[in-house]
């Protein structure tokens, strides 16, 4: 089930984080395509106050440097090449937080279909999926989510780019058919909430 709710509605009823950080001092560069939206990054910060966050899809690791400065920890993983040559710019991988000397930050590379993550289950309480956007990786990367989420207490899981990516849009599809999912569509936001 894929229920649409409001960007307000979902932070001010459904969240499960009620010590949200409720003031968010957001680090933007100029943004480029493939850049996460700023109000995904305000909503994603405000809930990672004090929690552990584990995010599939670095890139320039703006968001990564914005969920390091109000979480206790931030373990990235990226594919680790540049992608430019799919309509993406020329950059770094984690390029943002690392200038910005995030010391919170663990990067890690790979092919997230085949990396071994069984070192990290059990250890996330916000899980932020904009990695690769292929039905095969959006729905793997969802499913190593569920073990990587922390096993005794609440867990967001969160997938950004829904309908926008038919890979992105399938694999949603398909998990909310046994999943009770969550639609913020002002920023294009599915928020899956495991509880224990």
């Amino acid at each position: 089930m894929i229920q649409n709710i409001s960007f307000n509605d979902f932070l001010l009823n459904i969240n499960p984080f009620p010590d949200y950080e409720s003031s968010i001092d957001l680090y933007l560069e100029d943004k480029i395509w493939g850049d996460t939206v700023p109000y995904t990054m305000v909503l994603l910060s405000a809930l990672s106050k004090n929690k552990t966050v584990f995010e599939f899809g670095t890139f320039r690791g703006q968001t990564t440097y914005n969920l390091s400065k109000t979480s206790n920890q931030v373990y990235t993983f990226d594919f680790g090449s540049n992608i430019s040559n799919e309509g993406y710019p020329e950059y770094e991988v984690g390029e943002v937080y690392k200038k910005n000397n995030a010391s919170n930050v663990t990067q890690l590379i790979g092919d997230s279909v085949k990396y071994d993550f069984s070192e990290l289950y059990g250890k996330f309480d916000i899980i932020w999926l904009d990695g690769g956007h292929s039905y095969e990786v959006c729905k793997k990367d969802f499913e190593t989510s569920l073990h990587l989420s922390k096993p005794h207490t609440t867990t967001i899981i969160a997938i950004d780019d829904y309908p926008a990516w038919p890979g992105v849009k399938q694999a949603v599809e398909e998990i909310a058919e046994s999943k009770h999912l969550y639609f913020i569509p002002e920023i294009a936001l599915i928020v899956y909430i495991q509880k224990p």
